[in-house]
């Protein structure tokens, strides 16, 4: 099964989003960019689905820090 990451600060459409994809992904959640980081370096993820304003920053900072790691 692919396994997907969302990231998003808002709880509820975080939870419903993650809920609506269960079925056809294994899904990952994060409400803050350290949060996805920690998912990226121990996890395996086919694809991030992401807010572009997040809790403690920008999508961009979340995909310049896998860059940097070539996560």
């Amino acid at each position: 099964m692919k396994k997907i990451l969302i990231v998003d600060d808002n709880i509820e459409y975080l939870s419903l989003l993650a809920d609506c994809l269960n079925k056809d992904f294994e899904t990952y959640k994060a409400s803050v960019v350290k949060a996805a980081l920690c998912v990226l370096e121990n996890t395996s993820i086919d694809l991030v689905c992401s807010d572009y304003f997040i809790g403690d920053g920008k999508v961009l900072d979340l995909f310049e820090e896998l860059r940097k790691h070539n996560v």
